[in-house]
């Protein structure tokens, strides 16, 4: 496997080791993926006297002319008939990354790296866990396979400051690409599919559930919620496309109100400060109708999922729906909503128990999801 070959040979030591390899190479450096990540290893190349020829990006994402920290964004396709030679970066999550780069070794000469900030977003220290231990104990013993539990080991060693790179490694190698739509989710248990996608981008997640489930022979009904106005337009025209595709631009919490955000690369976080941006927030709860049927909740929200999901407490009682929540923007995401997620799906309405799951889907410290599954046995 591919993720296995990253593993062994490019997962170098942020401290040194790949500095040192791109020092002594003379190709070009190019980083895959334009979001925070990027920025972040940019950063650190530059702080080591090194600098990126350009970024690249995949069709999903690609638009020509875009530029992205005052350089030129390729599409990786494109590439390798330019280029005999070349450093490649992998800072991305997507979980077409894998196809990409084992296409691009395959017809070119290409150096592939992948690196991972362990501090990115926030640090986790060993005085932290042990702090919480009880807690974090609770949640471990949630989980209903060792898949499971060896993400969450892995993930709290790799995001500690103090703990040894080889967590890293054995995080990295735990990840896998099917994000949200997987085979954890028990297509059978549903009459039809019914996805609600908190933090929608510009709807590459409904498009996935779509294709997902396209061959099920039953209704697929999406409503997909995203505040940022130019990620919006992109979601909203796919109406037109996909049947049953409903764009709202709205941000989702726990009560009413207006929040000023700010867009930091492709995502958008609500901030606590004033910005030329303002949007309104509402609870799920009033926006759907007490009958409205659910099978399926995304959440992606940089760090509001908390609030997200307190505003839609009651859809979640009234439904057997499956759940999968990001838990890593937030330092206790990883306690604090699996916890409130369970409160939530034993107060269901109907009889059916739950299974937990925790998956990685990402190149590096992040992407980390907290499933919650339905089944009837």
């Amino acid at each position: 496997m591919f993720q296995d070959y990253i593993v062994d040979e490019y997962l170098l030591d942020v401290n040194g080791e790949l500095i040192e390899k791109l020092k002594h190479s003379n190709a070009d450096i190019f980083v895959y993926g334009c979001g925070g990540a990027s920025k972040t290893f940019t950063d650190f190349l530059n702080r080591n006297g090194l600098s990126v020829t350009a970024y690249l990006e995949g069709k999903q994402y690609f638009k020509k002319g875009k530029v992205f920290l005052n350089k030129s964004v390729y599409l990786v396709d494109d590439i390798y008939k330019q280029l005999k030679e070349a450093n490649i970066v992998v800072h991305a999550t997507g979980a077409d990354v894998v196809h990409i780069m084992n296409d691009l070794k395959s017809k070119m000469k290409v150096h592939l790296y992948s690196y991972v900030d362990r501090n990115q977003q926030y640090t986790m220290t060993a005085e932290w866990v042990v702090k919480h231990k009880e807690e974090l104990n609770r949640i471990y013993d949630l989980f209903e396979d060792e898949e499971s539990k060896l993400v969450f080991r892995s993930f709290i060693g790799a995001k500690a400051n103090n703990i040894k790179r080889e967590s890293c490694r054995e995080l990295i190698s735990l990840w896998t690409s099917e994000q949200y739509f997987n085979n954890l989710y028990p297509k059978d248990l549903y009459d039809e599919h019914i996805l609600i996608d908190c933090g929608a981008y510009i709807g590459d997640t409904a498009i996935a559930f779509y294709d997902f489930l396209k061959n099920d022979g039953k209704e697929i009904l999406v409503r997909a919620f995203e505040m940022e106005d130019e990620n919006f337009k992109e979601l909203d025209s796919l109406s037109s496309k996909y049947k049953n595709l409903f764009a709202y631009k709205i941000g989702l919490g726990d009560k009413h109100e207006k929040y000023f955000y700010e867009r930091k690369n492709d995502a958008s976080v609500l901030v606590d400060y004033e910005t030329e941006n303002l949007v309104e927030i509402a609870p799920l709860d009033s926006i759907l109708d007490k009958d409205s049927k659910v099978s399926f909740i995304k959440m992606d929200i940089e760090g509001f999922e908390e609030k997200a999901l307190i505003g839609m407490k009651n859809t979640i009682i009234n439904n057997k729906a499956t759940l999968a929540i990001c838990v890593y923007h937030k330092l206790d995401d990883l306690i604090r909503l699996p916890q409130l997620i369970k409160s939530y799906v034993e107060s269901s309405v109907y009889d059916v128990n739950y299974k937990y799951y925790l998956r990685h889907h990402s190149h590096s410290a992040a992407e980390l999801v907290f499933y919650a599954v339905p089944c009837t046995q």
